[in-house]
């Protein structure tokens, strides 16, 4: 026992002069949370939107969110060419008979058209030539200040909403899109709204739109 008590009390071994401990993980940046945050909460409201559609709402067992295309149910007839089968689409969807692949991005007003080009771009090539079961690629795509690009309009019409659904959707999506930390203010958001965007209105109207984004961000969710 008391050998054992002095050999307690030997210093530890100092470590070799090439030793050296691992690197330490960077904390996730606020700024990458909030985006990544915003994206989610742009999915949920393209997936609750279809799941909930006055014409012929979608089942859940027909959606997928962010699965790799390896992983997709082969008979959605995607092409699995070995460079995309780690490619991870937004969402997928199979629509009566029609194919769904819809991604989603916030981005600054300048930028929008080309973030939605470069989305279309790089998911085209999930379909067969001459398959037109399976739709281009939808992209909605919506600014920080509130505006929408031309593809989501386009994207919105292929989803089938109705005049009203629509309204209501873009509304969420701007609000999404607002509520993050780099949504422009003022007179940016003015001239969005004056775009034909759902940016703008008066400082109650963007509050209003602020807080169903918080609600929707923390996860008041009512998708089966």
């Amino acid at each position: 026992m008391a050998l054992l008590a002095a050999a307690l009390l030997l210093p530890f071994p100092s470590p070799p002069s090439s030793f050296s401990p691992p690197p330490t993980p960077p904390l996730p940046h606020r700024w990458d949370l909030a985006k990544a945050h915003s994206h989610a909460s742009l999915l949920r409201l393209i997936r609750r939107t279809l799941l909930s559609r006055r014409v012929a709402p979608l089942h859940a067992a027909d959606v997928h969110t962010e699965a790799r295309v390896r992983d997709l149910p082969a008979h959605l007839g995607l092409r699995r060419a070995p460079s995309q089968l780690l490619i991870t689409p937004d969402l997928v969807a199979v629509d009566g008979s029609r194919v769904l692949i819809v991604e989603a991005t916030i981005a600054p007003p300048a930028a929008l058209g080309k973030y939605a080009a470069r989305k279309a771009r790089k998911y085209a090539g999930l379909r067969r030539r001459g398959d037109a079961r399976v739709l281009a690629p939808l992209v909605v795509a919506v600014g920080t200040d509130g505006s929408v690009a031309a593809a989501t309009l386009r994207a919105a019409e292929a989803m089938r909403l109705d005049e009203e659904e629509l309204r209501r959707f873009l509304a969420a999506a701007a609000a999404i899109a607002m509520a993050r930390p780099d949504a422009r203010r003022g007179g940016a958001r003015r001239r969005g709204g004056a775009r034909g965007g759902e940016g703008g209105g008066s400082r109650a109207e963007r509050k209003r739109r602020r807080a169903a984004a918080a609600r929707e961000a923390h996860g008041c969710d009512d998708t089966p």
